[in-house]
C-alpha cells in the first residue's frame, strides 16, 4: 500500500478501519496504529474520528475529525525534528490492515 492509497482509505468511512505499523529504525515507534473508530451518540453510531496511537502506553496520541490531517507532525525524532506521516512513509512497515465489513 502506498501513502496515497492509505490516505484515501482512512478518509473513506467505509474502507480502512485500522492500520498497525512501526517505523523502521525507531524503537520508540514500534507499536503505532491509525484507525477510524465508531462512537455512539444518543444510540446512533458515528464514524467520524480518526485516532493515531503512536506508542504502546498511549502517551503519544492524537485524533482528527473526519479526515486525516496530512500536515500534522505526528512523529518527534528528537534532534532530527518532527515529521508528518508522509515524511516517514518510506520507513513505515505495515503489520496489519483491518477493513470495514458491511
Amino acid at each position: 500500500m502506498n501513502y496515497d492509497e492509505f490516505i484515501k482509505g482512512i478518509n473513506d468511512e467505509q474502507k480502512i478501519k485500522q492500520i498497525d505499523f512501526y517505523i523502521d529504525g525507531y524503537a520508540h515507534y514500534k507499536n503505532c496504529s491509525i484507525g477510524r473508530y465508531k462512537e455512539k451518540i444518543f444510540g446512533n453510531e458515528f464514524n467520524f474520528r480518526i485516532t493515531c496511537i503512536l506508542t504502546k502506553d498511549h502517551s503519544e496520541y492524537v485524533s482528527f475529525y473526519e479526515t486525516f490531517k496530512e500536515d500534522y507532525k505526528l512523529f518527534n525524532f528528537g534532534k532530527k525534528g518532527k515529521f508528518t506521516l508522509k515524511d516517514v512513509w518510506d520507513k513505515v512497515v505495515i503489520t496489519k490492515i483491518e477493513y470495514f465489513t458491511s
